[in-house]
């Protein structure tokens, strides 16, 4: 049987011998019964009142859920900032080879003419240094950005 809060009565409906039936309950302001259907609907409601009807959840399951959907939006808001470290780090590592590469290929070139075997090398590693400068402050500013949210995060969800 399932039974549903509307307007001014319960509307409800009773599975007898495979079949449904369904009747209108209203209650009237002197809480007096008013009941449109067989006796067997009446007491099917009235024995099922207390399991069915306006059964609230517990506050300590609500919580429980809150926190863990909670704690699920700052570690993936952590996740996302951890990948952002690990991608500068790695980007911080080959932008000091390439200055290390750029430095060697310069003082060979000191010694040199324009010597086109060691300038296109050069001329390769000084466009890696500048593309990895730009992409550093794209991830400084991406960090920065996942920091404010993993704060206001922490703030309002925890």
């Amino acid at each position: 049987m399932r039974a549903k809060l509307l307007f001014n009565g319960i509307v409800c409906a009773a599975r007898t011998n495979g079949r449904f039936q369904s009747s209108v309950l209203s209650i009237s302001r002197s809480s007096t019964f008013v009941f449109s259907a067989s006796r067997q609907i009446m007491f099917q409601l009235m024995s099922a009142r207390s399991r069915t009807i306006l059964e609230p959840r517990s506050r300590e399951r609500d919580a429980a859920n809150d926190t863990a959907r909670n704690q699920a939006i700052i570690a993936a808001i952590e996740s996302a900032r951890n990948d952002i470290e690990n991608e500068k780090a790695g980007l911080l590592d080959r932008y000091d080879r390439a200055k290390t590469r750029a430095c060697a290929l310069l003082a060979a070139l000191d010694g040199e003419h324009d010597d086109d075997r060691l300038r296109l090398p050069l001329d390769e590693t000084e466009g890696a240094i500048i593309y990895c400068e730009g992409r550093v402050r794209e991830i400084e500013a991406a960090k920065a950005h996942f920091d404010s949210l993993l704060k206001a995060a922490r703030d309002t969800l925890l």
